[in-house]
């Protein structure tokens, strides 16, 4: 299965078509804003539509980064397990044939998803080595710099409930 890792603006510049494609699942990861006194404000709207796929808030940060000014929230153990139950539970719609995951720029936090999901999709639930190589490849619209934290998370949740 095709894994595709791009940008908010991609989405954003994208999004009509993105939208009518019923064979898409799409994993949206979003800021949260805080004000000045460090409460939060509200949350970076998602780019498309929560119906082709899930939206989750979290920052491009480590545990240890909580507290500094900006970061709210970092990936954790039980969004890394719903992020891989989604998937799996989309892959059981036949018409999904591809997925899509974003974040503001398309280079850490949903690289590092991305990459997991190749490895779950392409080589846990199917032997698909022709497309795992395809994504490792070409599914990047920029140069990933996986976040190493994310890369972490989602490896442990991967291997503590599929392998």
């Amino acid at each position: 299965m095709k894994i595709f890792n791009c940008s908010r603006k991609y989405v954003e510049t994208h999004k009509a078509e993105l939208e009518a494609d019923n064979s898409l699942f799409v994993v949206s990861i979003n800021n949260f804003y805080k004000n000045d006194d460090g409460m939060v404000k509200d949350l970076c709207c998602p780019p498309i539509s929560p119906k082709h796929g899930i939206v989750l808030f979290f920052d491009d940060a480590t545990p240890a980064d909580i507290g500094r000014k900006g970061i709210t929230k970092v990936l954790d153990r039980k969004m890394a397990y719903f992020i891989l139950e989604s998937v799996e539970d989309a892959l059981k719609n036949k018409e999904v044939t591809h997925i899509l995951v974003h974040c503001s720029a398309g280079i850490s936090r949903s690289a590092a998803v991305s990459r997991i999901l190749n490895d779950f999709v392409n080589s846990v639930l199917s032997e698909n080595e022709a497309d795992w190589e395809y994504n490792d490849k070409y599914g990047f619209e920029l140069p990933p710099t996986p976040n190493p934290h994310i890369l972490s998370i989602m490896r442990a949740a991967l291997y503590d409930e599929f392998l």
